[in-house]
């Protein structure tokens, strides 16, 4: 056990080794079908992990107490971790967060308000918020999405739809493209601005193709200048394919159903059963929607003979 050495002076240091390592202090062997197969093979690799985890631990103690910042916050994470070379210990990887934090590390700060939050059962501090608030302004693209959620919410912060707007910008335009979902959220639920909310749903849309389906929904809700059931049919089948990628069947139902309803587009049974039947090829055989899908296909057949 290696507790931080007080008033120990650190350096930045862009081209710190800490940076790698810590991708393979976070790595980890998944079990898989091969592992089964051959179980002493897996826990062959998972023994030499282990050891290399151990080795780059003691790396990371020789550049601690050369200085090296990136380091500390290392530390940090792999006390913080299970696995990590090093045996779990949250109470250092905290004092390891704030030293790390208060020498200036954007990430370490963000780090340390999570560590006070855990150790508080969850529940913010004003360490949490006052170290969420300090890492934002140092940098931290999370850290700027988080303080944006709590000013949205009202959670732990007075609620200020102004300075949520702020934080998620700031996070969009430093790189989080997921606050482009959260603006949308902010302007279409809170501040009612349909204008801004489609921009910003947009903007997500095209970027993470996955997540379409809010924009969708958007486009086919009534309470909205945007109710254009067209358009929304039109993403869904543009983004089929990712569609498949990440599993989701039910997206072709639902465009199956936009054909049966003739709903943004010109009705078809011929349509909808294409749609049904992608849909079927996408379940897993034996599961309550596969057969319910079965069923629905053999119905719209008969209705079509």
């Amino acid at each position: 056990m290696f507790e931080p050495i007080n008033n120990h002076e650190f350096r930045e240091n862009p081209d710190s080794p800490a940076r790698a390592y810590l991708e393979t202090i976070y790595h980890r062997i998944e079990w898989s079908k091969e592992a089964v197969e051959d179980f002493s093979e897996y826990q062959e690799s998972i023994h030499k992990l282990r050891e290399e985890k151990e080795e780059i631990f003691q790396k990371l103690l020789e550049l601690y107490q050369s200085g090296d910042l990136e380091a500390c916050y290392a530390i940090g994470c792999a006390y913080g971790s299970y696995d990590a070379g090093v045996k779990r210990n949250s109470e250092l990887a905290h004092a390891f967060f704030l030293q790390a934090a208060e020498a200036g590390h954007p990430t370490a700060m963000r780090s340390y308000a999570f560590s006070c939050k855990r150790l508080n059962g969850h529940e913010d501090t004003t360490e949490t918020i006052e170290w969420l608030k300090k890492a934002a302004k140092a940098g931290d693209i999370l850290a700027m999405s988080f303080l944006g959620i709590r000013y949205r919410e009202g959670d732990s912060l007075e609620t200020n739809y102004d300075r949520a707007e702020f934080w998620f910008k700031s996070a969009y335009d430093a790189g989080d493209k997921a606050s482009a979902y959260y603006l949308g959220k902010l302007y279409d639920f809170q501040l009612k601005d349909y204008g801004k909310a489609f921009q910003w749903y947009t903007i997500f849309a095209d970027q993470n193709a996955k997540n379409f389906r809010d924009l969708a929904r958007f486009l086919n809700r009534e309470d909205t200048a945007y109710f254009d059931p067209a358009e929304s049919l039109r993403l869904k089948i543009e983004n089929l394919d990712d569609a498949y990628d990440h599993s989701r069947p039910i997206i072709c139902g639902e465009i199956a159903e936009h054909y049966l309803n003739g709903r943004g587009v010109e009705a078809s049974k011929e349509e909808a059963l294409k749609w049904l039947r992608k849909k079927l090829g996408l379940l897993k055989p034996e599961t309550k929607l596969y057969k319910e899908t079965k069923l629905e296909i053999e119905q719209l057949e008969g209705s079509l003979i």
